[in-house]
């Protein structure tokens, strides 16, 4: 592994899903780690990455969990942070089961919290709860705004404006696109308050959703 000088912010390569890996010179964190097959912990491994500081689930989508256990068998991981909601599918349970198994803290991702890495400071801007059984994991996902000298993100998931627009949110240079690029009536005036020089949409090519959606990438540009 080559630490970068200052941040480095990689989107990988995981088709119809997320994983963000945030990497400083004192380490790395990984934001979701795509569906099983993109076997996001190869992707690592072949980056020279041997361990992270944190593994970051955004909410219990396969799409966003599913290549987390691989992530924990293959790499040392210093804590997972997860919205927790119960009731969730296999993938976020085998996450949770291979956390467990491993002796990896399982740290719920809450409203407030900052962790640090090196200068980077990564804050969770929502959930203020876990959500129960029956709610869109989407409404509870994990939002982060990462920040790194003078450099922003906004780091959202799947959680789109109807939970953005309630949030502290400022300018940043960068900004994660909710949900593959899906529909999103809000996004107009999200954008208007976050102003981004780069917009990333993490999506799987000739998907079966017709993602991004062509209003999206009208109100991008």
């Amino acid at each position: 592994w080559s630490p970068p000088a200052g941040l480095r912010v990689t989107f990988l390569d995981v088709g119809q899903g997320d994983g963000i890996l945030l990497e400083t010179p004192q380490g790395a964190m990984l934001v979701d780690a795509g569906p099983p097959e993109a076997r996001v912990d190869i992707q690592l491994h072949r980056m020279g990455l041997h361990t992270l500081a944190a593994l970051v689930t955004t909410h219990a989508h396969r799409d966003h969990v599913g290549g987390g256990p691989a992530v924990l068998r293959r790499l040392r991981v210093g804590q997972v942070i997860d919205p927790m909601q119960p009731g969730v599918g296999f993938d976020a349970r085998e996450l949770r089961r291979i956390a467990r198994l491993r002796g990896v803290p399982l740290v719920p991702a809450r409203v407030g919290k900052v962790y640090r890495l090196g200068q980077l400071r990564v804050r969770v801007l929502w959930p203020d709860r876990a959500g129960s059984r029956d709610e869109d994991p989407h409404v509870h996902g994990t939002v982060l705004l990462v920040s790194y000298g003078s450099t922003d993100l906004l780091l959202t998931g799947d959680s789109e404006s109807t939970v953005a627009r309630s949030l502290p949110l400022r300018q940043v240079e960068v900004f994660k696109v909710a949900h593959h690029g899906s529909s999103d009536e809000g996004l107009p005036e999200l954008l208007r308050v976050l102003r981004p020089r780069v917009a990333v949409i993490s999506v799987g090519a000739h998907n079966d959703y017709d993602h991004p959606r062509p209003d999206t990438v009208a109100a991008l540009r």
